[in-house]
């Protein structure tokens, strides 16, 4: 008999969908990428500086992970022009975002 958590991996992998962590430079982080990875249940975004993140994960697999640092990404220019940034920036501390 299948556990919850293998029904919803099961689940997962027939709807396969992206996960984005942001915390990218955690070795907490990389370990649960390389697991989503290795299970096969979601396509899996890291958010970091590249070179750390591969310090990082020196002894694990995130070949199929897709590393983005914000701090050089132009994807962080394009998404400051949008009237979604412009939201979340207005309502950041009602969140507890800052």
């Amino acid at each position: 008999m299948s556990t919850f958590m293998d029904k919803m991996k099961a689940l997962a992998k027939g709807d396969k969908k992206t996960i984005v962590l942001a915390e990218g430079e955690e070795r907490r982080t990389v370990q649960a990428a390389d697991a989503v990875l290795r299970e096969g249940f979601a396509n899996v975004i890291l958010l970091g500086n590249e070179a750390k993140i591969k310090e990082l994960s020196a002894d694990l697999n995130l070949s199929g992970a897709r590393i983005i640092d914000p701090a050089t990404s132009d994807l962080t220019a394009d998404f400051e022009d949008t009237p979604e940034f412009e939201w979340l920036y207005a309502h950041c501390a009602d969140y507890g975002f800052i």
